[in-house]
């Protein structure tokens, strides 16, 4: 991933990759604690730094409000959000950040079934 899209933005989308899986692995109850407090702050300023294509910032605010859990993520929005990133990484030539993210797409998606709202 890193090698693909470079260091700042392969740590922001590795990142991102990380939280989602995390998330989608925990039973819906414990997900408000799967994550750090520190954790949307952290993703925050990488997306600043990161030099992130503007097509990825509505995606990746999105895998920030999942690691913020203000309110309880939309698994619908969070799975979009996976698709959109595998898309943009296709269109640029990232084919491992792709399937990175289209495997995880499907994880989100499993999870939605196993654990429904």
């Amino acid at each position: 991933m890193v090698a693909e899209t470079g260091a700042g933005l392969g740590l922001l989308l590795w990142r991102a990759l990380r939280d989602v899986r995390a998330w989608a692995a925990a039973p819906e109850p414990l997900r408000p604690f799967v994550f750090p407090p520190s954790a949307g702050p952290d993703r925050r300023r990488l997306l600043i730094l990161s030099g992130a294509d503007e097509r990825l910032w509505a995606p990746v605010c999105i895998f920030i409000c999942l690691v913020e859990q203000r309110e309880p993520a939309d698994p619908a929005r969070v799975l979009h959000a996976c698709r959109r990133v595998s898309q943009w990484a296709a269109d640029h030539g990232a084919r491992v950040t792709a399937a990175a993210f289209d495997a995880c797409a499907s994880l989100v998606a499993a999870a939605v079934r196993e654990h429904p709202y």
